[in-house]
């Protein structure tokens, strides 16, 4: 008994050792990465980070039956999960979260973009050193099946109890726990860590549609019946979506019509304003979301990305009530068209064709994208081929960055572009090269208002950006006009037509240029948006009416709640 104890004691203890070094690494590992995680955070604050890399080493554990192995594949996947953190607050302002989970497959499908934001070395280090960890690792004697067992039964248990607000607290993986501020999108990675707010994501991502006041909406539109248009017209529609388009003139002491004399003529024919987004440097379909339903993307939630977690079943939008009216709803976008799941969502958003750029009969880039020249001529060459009435929704690429190092420009013009003077060298490059995609999305514009004025058919453009380019350096060494970041700057929206057209509001945010675009179409079918769109223009109307503010709120809440058109 004595022999067979010692023969045993020996192989637990070199475990025992083995599990104590791996989980200090990881403590060490998390410590170091989070910035947010210091001497004055609080123990369960400190633990609710360690979890979740300690359950998934002792699932590797579990798998691989070997320590080196999983010690050195969970210190990897928890230093690429910080890394790709960084890399995404670097660009975009904001932290990895659960909601990227739904990313995955649009990272290999789209890696023509993802990879302009990667660093080649650490993709090739990684590339690498996963070979060598499981050939040197695979020589270690394999943990007995009993206790990978064990250790699986661990991982399951734990994953499943942090996940489960019955088990563990909100207080210990809450949209609020540490002090977190669930309105703010970042603050749930700075006052809870990282790891703990990937949890805290996968926590509340579940969504309930916010409650409205029903009776409210009946009291109003019983008081205010619609309204019908007097534009019988029902003009064909070009919506177009600029990719990173952003008014310079938001800079302090930068004059529009210096930069981009062209923009500045079409503001001067046009119904022109700014609106907010609720994005910043990416996640371009929150503001298509916004334009397409009237509906803000703020009471989505945790819900980041509105096409792959929200937008599940048929959801009201524009596009539903165009095609009310007998209206052919195209989209068109120079990318790949699975790029996050358009080409399962637009059709549940009512378009009827959706084209990508494999069906681009012009594919002339400038920079990495396809041009906006050749996606005015797609535009054009679609309108002259369909029959109207159709709405066309252009979601551009050209402006996509990176910035400051592109290829395929002219560069002759690039350096004939001039920028302030203040910039050091690689932000002065980066201003060029916005700057020269903005001619060229305001070029095309151009090109398509002339091609509006000499149809026949009536025909309405309605352009607006989406959000401002993830150029922080740039925007650090410049002072905005109105004296606030770069993330609160506003993106420009106009409408120009070959009919006459006008409007007794103007939209300030996202979500209600739709709606205004179906004003500015004449669109008479009664619907929910409609009934929304002729209470926020009441609202702006009579701006101390907080009755029509509150009215407005119900009526974007209930899009959510009964979104089937």
């Amino acid at each position: 008994m004595d022999l067979s104890w010692k023969v045993l004691a020996t192989p637990l203890k070199s475990a025992a050792v083995k599990a104590i070094l791996t989980t200090a690494g990881l403590v060490t590992l998390v410590l170091l990465l989070d910035n947010n995680l210091d001497n004055t955070s609080s123990k369960q604050k400190i633990l609710a980070n360690l979890l979740p890399a300690i359950l998934l080493w002792l699932g590797l554990l579990a798998i691989t039956r070997r320590f080196i192995i999983s010690a050195l594949v969970s210190g990897l996947v928890t230093f690429a999960l910080f890394a790709i953190s960084a890399a995404k607050y670097d660009h975009i302002g904001q932290h990895l979260g659960f909601q990227d989970v739904f990313l995955g497959p649009q990272i290999i499908q789209g890696w023509d973009l993802f990879s302009q934001y990667t660093n080649p070395w650490l993709l090739a280090v990684t590339a690498a050193g996963l070979p060598v960890i499981f050939i040197l690792g695979w020589r270690e004697r394999p943990l007995p099946i009993v206790v990978a067992t064990l250790c699986f039964i661990v991982c399951f248990g734990g994953f499943y109890s942090i996940s489960s607000d019955k088990i563990v607290p909100d207080t210990f993986y809450g949209s609020r726990a540490y002090g977190a501020r669930p309105w703010n999108a970042n603050s749930t990675a700075e006052d809870q860590g990282l790891l703990a707010a990937i949890v805290t994501g996968a926590r509340v991502a579940q969504f309930s549609p916010p409650p409205y006041d029903q009776t409210l909406i009946q009291s109003f539109t019983q008081q205010h019946p619609l309204i019908s248009s007097q534009n019988k017209v029902k003009p064909d529609i070009i919506l177009w979506l600029g990719e990173s388009f952003f008014d310079p003139g938001i800079f302090a002491h930068v004059d529009t019509c210096d930069p981009l004399p062209t923009f500045c003529n079409l503001l001067n024919a046009s119904l022109s304003g700014s609106i907010k987004v609720p994005t910043f440097g990416g996640n371009t379909t929150r503001t298509e979301f916004e334009v397409l339903t009237a509906v803000p993307f703020k009471l989505l939630g945790s819900k980041d990305y509105p096409y792959s977690t929200t937008v599940h079943n048929q959801f009201d939008s524009i596009a539903w009530s165009l095609k009310a009216e007998n209206y052919h709803n195209v989209a068109i976008h120079p990318h790949d068209k699975t790029f996050w799941q358009r080409d399962r969502a637009l059709p549940l958003l009512g378009f009827d064709e959706y084209l990508g750029r494999k069906d681009f009969n012009n594919n002339n880039k400038a920079g990495y994208w396809i041009s906006d020249a050749s996606l005015a001529q797609e535009v054009i060459d679609k309108l002259d081929a369909s029959q109207p009435p159709t709405l066309l929704f252009a979601i551009s690429m050209e402006g996509h960055g990176p910035y400051g190092s592109q290829k395929n420009l002219d560069e002759k013009r690039l350096n004939t572009i001039p920028a302030p003077e203040h910039l050091d060298a690689t932000e002065a490059r980066m201003w060029r090269e916005y700057i020269y995609h903005a001619q060229n999305t305001a070029h095309s514009l151009t090109t398509l208002k002339n091609y509006i004025d000499q149809r026949k058919r009536p025909t309405l453009l309605v352009f607006f950006g989406d959000h401002l380019p993830g150029m922080k350096p740039l925007f650090k060494q410049m002072d905005f006009d109105n004296l606030a970041n770069a993330h609160q700057q506003s993106t420009p929206v106009l409408a120009l037509a070959n009919y006459p057209i006008a409007s007794n509001w103007l939209p300030q945010f996202s979500y209600e240029v739709g709606l205004w675009t179906l004003e500015l179409a004449g669109n008479n079918t009664p619907s929910q948006l409609q009934e929304l769109g002729q209470a926020t223009s009441m609202a702006y109307s009579d701006n101390d009416n907080l009755v029509f503010k509150d009215v407005v709120k119900a009526m974007q809440a209930r899009q959510i709640s009964s979104p089937a058109p």
